[in-house]
Protein backbone atom coordinates (compact mmCIF):
# COMPACT_ATOMS: atom_id res chain seq x y z
CA UNK A 1 0.00 0.00 0.00
CA UNK A 2 1.08 3.49 -1.06
CA UNK A 3 3.70 2.21 -3.26
CA UNK A 4 1.43 1.24 -6.27
CA UNK A 5 1.96 4.30 -8.48
CA UNK A 6 6.15 3.87 -8.33
CA UNK A 7 5.94 0.00 -8.71
CA UNK A 8 3.78 1.43 -12.03
CA UNK A 9 6.45 3.56 -13.16
CA UNK A 10 9.35 1.19 -12.75
CA UNK A 11 7.09 -1.45 -14.86
CA UNK A 12 6.71 0.96 -17.84
CA UNK A 13 9.78 2.54 -17.52
CA UNK A 14 11.57 -0.87 -17.27
CA UNK A 15 9.96 -2.67 -20.59
CA UNK A 16 8.57 -5.18 -18.48
CA UNK A 17 4.89 -3.86 -19.08
CA UNK A 18 5.76 -3.67 -23.51
CA UNK A 19 6.83 -7.16 -23.19
CA UNK A 20 4.31 -8.79 -21.31
CA UNK A 21 2.12 -6.87 -23.80
CA UNK A 22 3.96 -8.41 -26.82
CA UNK A 23 3.41 -11.87 -24.94
CA UNK A 24 0.28 -11.60 -24.77
CA UNK A 25 -0.43 -10.45 -28.47
CA UNK A 26 1.89 -13.68 -29.35
CA UNK A 27 0.01 -16.03 -27.09
CA UNK A 28 -3.08 -14.54 -29.77
CA UNK A 29 -1.61 -15.14 -33.04
CA UNK A 30 1.36 -12.71 -33.16
CA UNK A 31 2.03 -8.99 -33.27
CA UNK A 32 1.42 -7.02 -36.70
CA UNK A 33 0.69 -3.47 -37.90
CA UNK A 34 -2.30 -3.57 -39.38
CA UNK A 35 -1.62 -2.08 -43.23
CA UNK A 36 -2.30 1.12 -44.65
CA UNK A 37 -6.21 2.29 -46.31
CA UNK A 38 -5.90 3.13 -49.97
CA UNK A 39 -8.86 5.81 -49.01
CA UNK A 40 -8.63 8.11 -46.14
CA UNK A 41 -10.16 11.64 -45.79
CA UNK A 42 -9.40 14.35 -42.64
CA UNK A 43 -12.17 15.87 -40.43
CA UNK A 44 -10.75 19.47 -39.70
CA UNK A 45 -11.77 21.73 -37.18
CA UNK A 46 -14.52 24.39 -38.34
CA UNK A 47 -13.46 26.75 -35.43
CA UNK A 48 -10.74 27.07 -32.84
CA UNK A 49 -11.01 26.32 -29.30
CA UNK A 50 -10.29 23.34 -27.27
CA UNK A 51 -11.30 19.91 -27.78
CA UNK A 52 -14.11 19.31 -24.51
CA UNK A 53 -15.20 16.49 -25.42
CA UNK A 54 -15.30 13.09 -27.91
CA UNK A 55 -17.86 10.93 -28.25
CA UNK A 56 -16.21 7.37 -28.66
CA UNK A 57 -19.50 5.45 -29.15
CA UNK A 58 -20.04 7.76 -32.52
CA UNK A 59 -16.95 7.12 -33.49
CA UNK A 60 -17.35 3.59 -32.90
CA UNK A 61 -20.12 3.89 -35.63
CA UNK A 62 -17.96 6.01 -38.67
CA UNK A 63 -15.24 3.19 -37.76
CA UNK A 64 -17.92 0.55 -38.60
CA UNK A 65 -19.30 2.34 -41.74
CA UNK A 66 -15.79 3.01 -42.78
CA UNK A 67 -15.12 -1.12 -42.62
CA UNK A 68 -13.87 -1.93 -39.25
CA UNK A 69 -13.54 -4.10 -37.82
CA UNK A 70 -13.76 -6.46 -40.73
CA UNK A 71 -10.78 -4.69 -42.72
CA UNK A 72 -7.98 -4.17 -40.83
CA UNK A 73 -6.96 -0.80 -42.10
CA UNK A 74 -10.36 0.33 -42.10
CA UNK A 75 -11.22 3.04 -39.39
CA UNK A 76 -10.74 6.06 -37.33
CA UNK A 77 -7.37 7.77 -36.36
CA UNK A 78 -8.08 10.56 -33.79
CA UNK A 79 -5.53 12.92 -34.17
CA UNK A 80 -6.48 15.22 -31.33
CA UNK A 81 -7.03 14.59 -27.49
CA UNK A 82 -8.91 15.89 -24.79
CA UNK A 83 -7.97 20.03 -23.97
CA UNK A 84 -5.61 20.17 -27.15
CA UNK A 85 -6.03 23.18 -28.62
CA UNK A 86 -6.66 23.71 -32.06
CA UNK A 87 -7.37 26.00 -34.85
CA UNK A 88 -9.74 26.51 -37.56
CA UNK A 89 -8.60 24.09 -40.55
CA UNK A 90 -6.63 21.65 -38.15
CA UNK A 91 -7.10 17.68 -38.92
CA UNK A 92 -9.28 16.43 -36.13
CA UNK A 93 -9.55 12.46 -37.08
CA UNK A 94 -8.90 10.98 -40.53
CA UNK A 95 -11.55 8.13 -41.64
CA UNK A 96 -9.57 5.41 -43.45
CA UNK A 97 -11.57 2.98 -45.29
CA UNK A 98 -10.62 -0.20 -48.09
CA UNK A 99 -13.27 1.22 -50.68
CA UNK A 100 -14.08 4.58 -51.71
CA UNK A 101 -17.87 3.39 -51.39
CA UNK A 102 -17.44 2.37 -47.15
CA UNK A 103 -15.47 6.03 -46.76
CA UNK A 104 -18.70 7.59 -48.19
CA UNK A 105 -20.58 5.97 -45.86
CA UNK A 106 -18.46 7.21 -42.93
CA UNK A 107 -18.03 10.43 -44.29
CA UNK A 108 -21.70 11.01 -44.68
CA UNK A 109 -22.80 9.63 -41.75
CA UNK A 110 -19.85 12.26 -39.99
CA UNK A 111 -21.65 15.11 -41.79
CA UNK A 112 -24.47 14.84 -39.56
CA UNK A 113 -22.33 14.92 -36.68
CA UNK A 114 -20.67 18.37 -36.34
CA UNK A 115 -20.52 17.69 -32.70
CA UNK A 116 -18.79 14.14 -32.12
CA UNK A 117 -15.62 16.32 -31.42
CA UNK A 118 -17.04 19.43 -29.16
CA UNK A 119 -14.66 22.23 -29.48
CA UNK A 120 -15.27 25.36 -27.33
Amino acid sequence: PGFGREQAAEILDSGRAWEKMLAICVAQGGFTEPGVAPHRRDMRASRSGVVTAIDCRRLARVAKLAGAPADAPAGVELLVRLGDQVVTGAPLLGVHAAAPGELQYALHYLDGQPDILRIE
